[in-house]
C-alpha cells in the first residue's frame, strides 16, 4: 500500500508539471484578416505574459524556403494554417497531407515600439522532428538537420529556447521542419514569445519540475532495491524497483527532456 500511495503522488506531480503555468487573454491577439498577420501591438512582454504563436502561419508544403525566397521569387501560394497540429490534420487541395515529408511555415507579427525595446525569447517545444528558423532573416539555427529524405536529415525533438532583438513593426519567422523518423510530422506543440528575462525562468521551471520527478523515481528505484538486498523475500520490491527505474529513464526523454542537455552524443534513435 505505501508503494501505491508513493506511485499516486508521483503521477499528480507529473500531472501538475505537465500543465501550462501561463496563460494569456484572447483579447491580446488579434487577426488582421487582410495581411494574415498576428497584431500584438497590444501586447506588452515586460508584464510577464507568455503568447502562443499558434497562427495564423502561412505553410508551404513539400517546399524548403528561406526568407529571401519570399523577396525574390513568389512562392507558390500557401496554405493558411494553426499549431499545435500534426500535418496530417492539414487538408491542402481536398488531401489529408502525410506525417512523413518536410514544409515551411511563415509568420509575420505586428509589435509596438515599447515591446521591442527588450530582448524577446522563443520557446519551442517539440517539432517534428528536425527544425531551423530565421526571425528578421537572421539565422537562429534550430534543431537537428532539416532534410527531404530520410537519409538527409538528422532528427532531434526536445525543448529549445532563443533569443533575438525585435523590432517595431512588422517581425517575420520562418520555420523549416522536416519529418521522417516517427508517426506524428509537425509542430505539434504551442511555440511561445515573451520576454527574454520571462522565457528563461519559465524554461528552468520546467527542468526543475521534471527533474524533480525524475529524482524521486531514482530514489524510490534505491530504495525498492535495498529493500530486496535485506529481505530477499520480497521479490514486489524488486519488480517495483525495476518499473520505477524504467519510468525514471524515461521520464528524461519526456517534458523538457534534459538528458540530451547532459549527454548531447545520445542520439535521437536511442533516446
Amino acid at each position: 500500500m505505501k508503494f501505491a500511495a508513493w506511485f499516486m503522488m508521483l503521477f499528480i506531480l507529473l500531472l501538475f508539471g505537465c500543465s501550462a503555468p501561463y496563460s494569456v487573454e484572447a483579447t491580446v491577439l488579434e487577426k488582421n484578416s487582410e495581411t494574415d498577420t498576428l497584431n500584438l501591438q497590444k501586447w506588452q512582454p515586460q508584464e510577464g505574459a507568455v503568447v502562443s504563436l499558434d497562427g495564423p502561419w502561412r505553410f508551404y508544403w513539400n517546399q524548403l524556403l528561406q526568407p529571401q525566397d519570399f523577396l525574390d521569387i513568389p512562392p507558390n501560394p500557401p496554405a493558411i494554417v494553426t499549431i499545435p497540429a500534426q500535418w496530417k490534420d492539414y487538408i491542402i487541395d481536398g488531401h489529408a497531407l502525410l506525417n512523413e515529408g518536410y514544409g515551411t511555415y511563415r509568420m509575420t507579427f505586428l509589435l509596438s515600439d515599447d515591446a521591442a525595446e527588450r530582448p524577446l525569447g522563443l520557446y519551442f517545444n517539440n517539432v517534428a522532428s528536425a527544425y531551423r528558423f530565421w526571425v528578421n532573416g537572421e539565422l537562429m539555427h534550430g534543431n537537428g538537420t532539416v532534410g527531404m529524405n530520410a537519409y538527409a536529415m538528422v532528427p532531434r525533438s526536445y525543448p529549445r529556447v532563443f533569443f533575438f532583438q525585435p523590432r517595431a513593426g512588422v517581425n517575420e519567422i520562418v520555420i523549416q521542419a522536416s519529418n521522417f523518423s516517427q508517426r506524428t510530422g509537425g509542430i505539434w506543440e504551442s511555440i511561445e514569445i515573451g520576454d527574454a528575462e520571462k522565457i528563461a525562468s519559465l524554461h528552468r521551471n520546467r527542468v526543475m519540475v521534471w527533474t524533480f520527478i525524475t529524482g524521486c523515481l531514482l530514489l524510490m528505484t534505491i530504495f525498492s532495491f535495498f529493500l530486496y538486498l535485506f529481505r530477499k523475500q520480497e521479490r514486489a520490491a524488486l519488480w517495483f524497483g525495476l518499473i520505477c527505474l524504467a519510468i525514471c529513464i524515461r521520464t528524461s526523454l519526456l517534458g523538457e527532456s534534459f538528458v540530451y542537455v547532459l549527454f548531447p552524443g545520445l542520439t535521437w534513435e536511442w533516446g
